[in-house]
């Protein structure tokens, strides 16, 4: 099987649960369910092929409003109240405006985007879950999103999943876990303000589907933090404790304000969108500043260059890392 994670690109996947399910005629949307998951990050998805994808793209456009009707009226969570920018600053996407819902999810998938404009304010309700190309539908939603703007994104909770029910709507093209949510949105450049569990009616208020919503900030990556968390070292230890420590969760909520090496063909270049500095730029840091030494063979020689500049913040390395942050 050769299948990628869409959230951290692991290739390491298996799967776990496959549902053989009756199509009706002619319909454009796949007939049986496979759900792989990835080793590494946890996240669960449906394995589709190219002409699955292709079909979803007609699915949505010709069949989707007739065959699904929604029983609960979306609308802006209270939680988020006082960061709502009304008016023209903001853009809502839910089923509560089905055509645009429709034609935002299919575009969403590919570099051209319906909606134009800068908003300070972006609203992703439970779209994200059917989208097959999670990084360029973020990519697209981000370039529309005002300096410091926010994003509101609610999602199904996987983790909380206690009806097979859940696995079987097809439309679900993932089912997303906290951590697969943030490593995402961190990825490409957002800060978590805050975040919730909900349960959404469905089936009438039948069933109550486990839900979860994050309110995030777009940070701007050129503005340097003096105060911020910096690894020293961008080498294969680096991505060692990349992997291991950041895409698996364990510092999942901390923000990393950028990296440092001295090699010159790294200087400017970025590792998911943390940009890479010389050295210099220790001289800038703060006392509340932390470095993480993230080169082994070279820790010494840059603990002494550290010492050197005067740094004044912590030192940090992978022994201490995990109690330390």
């Amino acid at each position: 099987m050769i299948a990628k994670c869409p959230v951290c690109k692991s290739c390491d996947i298996k799967k776990v649960k496959i549902f053989q399910s009756a199509k009706i005629d002619n319909s454009l949307i796949y007939k049986d369910i496979i759900i792989l998951q990835c080793r590494d990050c946890g996240h669960h998805f449906n394995l589709l092929d190219k002409r699955d994808i292709s079909n979803l793209c007609d699915y949505y456009l010709q069949e989707y409003v007739d065959n699904n009707y929604t029983s609960t009226k979306y609308e802006e969570r209270k939680i988020f109240c006082d960061y709502f920018f009304d008016g023209d600053r903001s853009y809502v996407i839910n089923q509560n405006n089905m055509d645009r819902y429709i034609a935002e999810l299919v575009t969403l998938n590919t570099e051209n985007s319906l909606y134009s404009g800068e908003y300070d304010f972006i609203a992703a309700e439970h779209i994200l879950e059917h989208c097959w190309d999670i990084d360029q539908a973020i990519v697209n939603i981000k370039k529309h999103i005002s300096n410091d703007g926010y994003l509101y994104v609610s999602a199904p909770d996987q983790s909380r999943y206690n009806e097979t029910y859940f696995y079987l709507i097809k439309e679900h093209i993932h089912h997303f876990s906290r951590n697969q949510i943030l490593y995402l949105f961190k990825k490409h450049g957002f800060k978590l303000i805050t975040d919730r569990k909900y349960d959404l009616d469905i089936l009438g208020g039948r069933l109550k589907l486990p839900s979860m919503e994050f309110l995030f900030k777009l940070k701007d990556k050129d503005i340097f933090n003096p105060d911020g968390i910096y690894c020293y070292g961008v080498g294969k230890e680096f991505l060692y404790m990349y992997e291991a420590y950041f895409k698996n969760g364990k510092l999942i909520d901390k923000d990393i304000a950028g990296l440092i090496d001295d090699t010159p063909s790294k200087i400017d270049k970025t590792v998911d969108g943390l940009n890479i500095y010389n050295s210099d730029i220790i001289k800038q840091l703060s006392e509340k500043s932390s470095i993480i030494i993230t080169s082994w063979y070279h820790r010494d020689k840059m603990t002494e260059k550290l010492k050197q500049l005067n740094y004044r913040g912590k030192f940090l390395d992978e022994k201490t890392i995990s109690s330390s942050l």
